[in-house]
């Protein structure tokens, strides 16, 4: 995981609105799994980076920001439920400045579609 992930995870995690729908059910890539009969624990979330664009040309030059993109997935049994979860990811994140996610300082975080 880089650092970029391990930041987001802090972040979702370090949300108190965010962890009393999920507790701690974050997780990269997949939901993990239980063994025996017994299965997923619902709500969760899952995110993976989707794209990565390096040095933004500007007119006088590198800006050396970076562009990244995730996609944060909710899940739940029940849609409503998911859908809960995905709004407060929403007021969390959307439009946020200056975030500290692990060693990256997050510029600005856009919510699309």
């Amino acid at each position: 995981m880089s650092f970029l992930e391990q930041g987001l995870y802090g972040f979702l995690r370090s949300h108190a609105p965010v962890t009393a729908l999920v507790s701690d059910r974050i997780y990269p890539l997949v939901i993990k799994q239980t063994i025996g009969d017994k299965t997923s624990v619902m709500p969760a979330i899952t995110y993976r980076r989707t794209g990565t664009a390096y040095e933004d040309p500007t007119l006088t030059g590198v800006s050396h920001l970076y562009t990244a993109d995730v996609d944060i997935e909710c899940w739940s049994d029940r849609y409503s439920e998911a859908k809960e979860v995905a709004d407060r990811i929403e007021i969390e994140l959307n439009g946020r400045t200056d975030q500290v996610m692990g060693s990256y300082t997050v510029g600005q975080a856009l919510l699309r579609n």
